[in-house]
């Protein structure tokens, strides 16, 4: 048998030191992944959570109907109806454009936020929820890049 030089040893250790790191490497790889799709699931789960909020509070004021039923997209409104749209739409466009947000820096997937954008696309068939739009965005109320979209 022979013996080792330190030298040996120190190439072994070299070695084993390369491949611990990358192991460690392909660890931190994982772990960013994962971390990831934590983010995406709870940036859908906030999202959801406004969304069931906005449903409710339209189940409360009966918006749904007055945004959603093609019969009831250009009628006339109370002035009660009216304040409901309006706080209705300003909430949705908000909410909406945090989504928009998130899609657009890589935190919310593509399938989600085309749910959100549909919702939103939905209601603005409204002539006062467009009305609630222009108004609002010309006040300077959301980013640019939400705007252009």
């Amino acid at each position: 048998m022979t013996k080792r030089s330190l030298s040996d040893w120190a190439s072994i250790a070299e070695i084993i030191g390369a491949a611990a790191v990358v192991a460690s490497l392909l660890y931190v790889g994982y772990e960013i992944q994962r971390n990831t799709m934590v983010g995406l699931a709870t940036n859908r789960q906030a999202i959801a959570g406004r969304a069931q909020e906005l449903a409710l509070y339209s189940a409360e004021t009966n918006i749904y109907g007055l945004l959603f039923d093609p019969a009831s997209v250009d009628a006339e409104l109370t002035d009660p109806e009216r304040n409901y749209v309006i706080a209705y739409i300003g909430a949705l466009l908000r909410t909406s454009e945090e989504a928009y947000l998130l899609y657009r820096d890589g935190m919310l997937d593509e399938e989600y936020w085309g749910t959100r954008a549909g919702v939103l696309l939905a209601a603005l068939r409204s002539s006062v929820a467009r009305q609630v739009y222009f108004d609002t965005r010309d006040a300077g109320f959301y980013t640019p890049d939400f705007v252009r979209w």
